[in-house]
C-alpha cells in the first residue's frame, strides 16, 4: 500500500526488481526499477536526483496509473466486469 500511496502523491519511486513491485512500476515510465542490492539502489536514486524533470514525468505517470488501476472505482469496475463475464 505504501508504494501506491507514494505513486498517488506523485512522489518519484524506485523499487527493487521483485514481482509484486514491478507489477506496479514500469522502469522509465512510472518509476525506476533496480536489481536488488545497495549499489543498484544508490544508482537508481542518483538517476532520479540527476534528472528531476524525468523523475517528475514518471511521478505524474505513476499517479495516472494508480488512478486507472488502484482506486476503489477502478477496482470495483474490474470486479463487476469479471462477475458479469
Amino acid at each position: 500500500l505504501k508504494l501506491a500511496e507514494a505513486m498517488a502523491a506523485q512522489v518519484p519511486v524506485a523499487v527493487a526488481d521483485i514481482a509484486p513491485l514491478t507489477e506496479m512500476v514500469t522502469h522509465g515510465e512510472t518509476g525506476r526499477v533496480f536489481a536488488q542490492g545497495a549499489d543498484a539502489l544508490a544508482e537508481a536514486l542518483e538517476a532520479v536526483r540527476l534528472d528531476p524533470a524525468a523523475a517528475q514525468a514518471m511521478a505524474r505517470a505513476a499517479r495516472a496509473w494508480v488512478v486507472a488501476n488502484r482506486t476503489w472505482d477502478a477496482v470495483s469496475r474490474r470486479l463487476l466486469s469479471a462477475w458479469r463475464d
